[in-house]
């Protein structure tokens, strides 16, 4: 049985999906996630399952793909953030490759960006929301202006981010389970305000509207000549990698249009 994923506010529902057929597998995401996804590796008799809610403009889900699966998917326009149960991902979104592993907590989808991943045996939690609603929350700080934001880091700023952004996700499917209130536009406006503003706060971001320090690039990274401890490397010197696999941290994308 399948009750399809929807944008539309006023359609929120349970998603319900399973299959062994492959093919019809990957019709269902194309589907789902409303772009072109390329996938290799996928076989028929192996179990391939989603199951979730549907907020409006935002979707909780769980998934399950069997198999080592090969992806590459066109850009989205919404921001997708995984939590990986079982398993392993390994993906090149923008040119930067990132391997997660199972209980990292991760942005999927940067928004304008296509990405090639390998799946390898995932079962996963996903949540997709709505980048218009992202926007709406950001632009209700008193501490924010008009610009569009950037992510600049694919993982949450702390431990302690990760796991509240968990702690939100498990309370507000818990709240969505119950078809009472999944059919009420106040809770489900309120519970995706509240996805959007875990989102501003688990994950490092800039906002655009206002300039980099002088002597830095809009990446965040200093310009050629400028000085300070960053810019007096000797010649040849390679950044040390992060405990998160970067050399350096990289805007991801646009969140806001």
């Amino acid at each position: 049985m399948t009750t399809p994923a929807s944008g539309d506010a006023g359609a929120p529902g349970r998603i319900e999906f399973s299959t062994t057929d492959s093919e019809r597998a990957i019709a269902y995401f194309n589907d789902v996630y409303r772009t072109s996804l390329r996938i290799t590796g996928a076989r028929d008799g192996h179990l391939y399952q989603h199951s979730g809610v549907d907020g409006g403009s935002f979707v909780i889900s769980n998934v399950r793909v069997p198999l080592h699966i090969g992806v590459r998917r066109d850009p989205l326009d919404k921001l997708i953030i995984v939590q990986i149960g079982v398993g392993r991902i390994e993906r090149e979104p923008g040119g930067v490759s990132e391997r997660f592993l199972i209980g990292d907590v991760f942005v999927d989808s940067v928004p304008g960006l296509p990405a090639t991943m390998r799946m390898l045996g995932v079962e996963a939690q996903s949540v997709m929301l709505d980048l218009g609603m992202l926007a709406q929350v950001a632009a209700a700080s008193p501490a924010r202006g008009v610009g569009p934001i950037r992510l600049t880091s694919f993982r949450p700023k702390s431990a302690l981010a990760g796991l509240q952004w968990q702690r939100t996700v498990t309370f507000l499917r818990d709240v969505l389970e119950n078809s009472e209130a999944s059919a009420q536009p106040l809770i489900r406006g309120s519970a995706a305000r509240m996805l959007a503003a875990t989102v501003l706060t688990t994950f490092r971001r800039r906002d655009c509207q206002h300039p980099p320090p002088a002597g830095h690039h809009p990446d965040g990274l200093p310009a050629r000549g400028a000085s300070g401890p960053r810019a007096s490397r000797p010649a040849g010197h390679r950044p040390e990698p992060r405990r998160d696999g970067h050399r350096y941290r990289r805007p991801l994308g646009l969140l806001q249009r």
